[in-house]
């Protein structure tokens, strides 16, 4: 009982942190908004159609109590310019959102779409968003490449799933990129929209789907006849594809005479009682051994594939702090700590099993980050703060390639 309170006080008193850490060096209002960008062909002329998407969840923008409500106002602005640094097309929204309660204010998961169609030739260009924050003028920058090989001649330009949401949003009515890549369990069906360039005439689409073991789980080969130089085509995958694992990757090959062109999406499928964040199962319960008992580590490895996840289920359903909600806050928090660490703390071996990965992982991101750095002599320490626990970690690289150890005594079993 006092480990899990220990780890149930450690991810709430720090989840609130989680974006606005002193580890990131300076503390932005705004936390954080979606910006992509995909180039279709224009079926009717020759041009090409970029559909940008800016997504602001209500948690990246500060909100003020006005009254009873909750008010926020910003601006978004979308600029494309080409390689010269040319200005392109510019689109410029101001917005007031109102919310009638502080949880609705912070909530990740109400969020505000814009859209918004340039049309460009092939070429090279940047394309930047940028989100301001009306009362504390605090903004953040977003900026994107685009690169199409005029000189190519097959290509694919973008290829994503296709996600419902009312209205137009430079698809069909009702349609837009799903721009996660993770779709619920219980879609019957996956559209999967590919677009790009090839000469007139016939070509193949050879599509596959892999699962993280890189095992095939589905493929696909499609002889198509244009009177165009480009293409766009919708294919449903089948709804096996969406109980074979949890994370996947859909490759498409485009083959016309002798020239090729290969690009690849990573998507993953959404299961209850499992976070979004996980993409292995496997890999998941690797990452747990900080947190496992010698017992619950030996059940895991003595299980098969199919129960372990039943094992992994009910290790989380039972540590769940709001059993009547559908969201296990604890998993989530601890499995977005093991993917900052896959992201922030990869040397010689997988960030989450790195010792800054561990105390990470245990803790959170820390309060303040102290840091001394001597170049001439490669050496490199770094002090990790948790005031609210009232620790601190030392962590010292003593050659220079960001391989840190941690030097401060800490035994993790004695923590959870």
């Amino acid at each position: 009982m006092i480990k899990f309170f220990l780890i149930v006080f450690s991810i709430f008193s720090l989840s609130a942190q989680t974006m606005r850490s002193p580890m990131d060096r300076k503390k932005d209002i705004i936390r954080d908004f979606n910006f992509k960008n995909y180039v279709i062909s224009d079926i009717q002329n020759d041009s090409l159609r970029v559909l940008s998407y800016v997504s602001i969840p209500n948690a990246s923008l500060q909100f003020l109590k006005e009254n009873d409500k909750f008010i926020s106002n910003y601006e978004i602005t979308i600029t494309l310019k080409n390689d010269d640094d040319e200005l392109i097309g510019r689109k410029n929204w101001s917005n007031k959102i109102l919310t009638n309660s502080y949880l609705e204010s912070i909530s990740k998961e109400i969020s505000t779409l814009h859209f918004h169609e340039f049309k460009i030739p092939s070429g090279k260009y940047s394309i930047t968003s940028e989100l301001a924050d009306i009362e504390t003028r605090e903004s953040k920058i977003k900026l994107k490449k685009i690169e199409l090989d005029a000189k190519s001649k097959v290509e694919i330009y973008s290829m994503f799933i296709i996600d419902s949401l009312d209205g137009f949003w430079g698809l069909n009515q009702n349609e837009l990129p799903l721009f996660n890549n993770i779709f619920p369990s219980q879609s019957d069906f996956i559209t999967f929209f590919v677009s790009g360039k090839i000469e007139p005439g016939n070509f193949n689409l050879d599509i596959s789907i892999t699962n993280a073991g890189r095992d095939k789980i589905w493929d696909n080969s499609i002889d198509i006849n244009s009177k165009k130089n480009s293409f766009v085509k919708r294919i449903l995958l089948p709804k096996d594809v969406l109980s074979s694992g949890l994370r996947k990757m859909i490759t498409v090959n485009i083959s016309q005479n002798k020239f090729k062109d290969k690009k690849t999406l990573i998507f993953a499928s959404k299961r209850a009682g499992i976070a979004s964040s996980i993409g292995s199962m496997d890999q998941a319960i690797a990452s747990m051994r900080y947190i496992l008992q010698d017992k619950e580590w030996k059940e895991f490895k003595k299980a098969n594939k199919d129960d372990r996840e039943l094992i992994f289920l009910d290790y989380w359903s039972k540590k769940d702090p709001t059993p009547t909600t559908k969201e296990n806050e604890l998993q989530n928090e601890y499995f977005k700590r093991v993917e900052f660490a896959n992201s922030n703390f990869k040397g010689y071996k997988e960030g989450w099993d790195s010792q800054m990965g561990m105390i990470y992982i245990l803790f959170g991101r820390p309060d303040d980050v102290e840091e001394y750095n001597d170049p001439i002599g490669r050496y490199y320490q770094q002090r990790w703060h948790y005031y609210k626990v009232n620790k601190f970690f030392d962590f010292v690289d003593e050659n220079g390639f960001g391989q840190y150890k941690l030097t401060t005594p800490f035994f993790h079993g004695q923590v959870w």
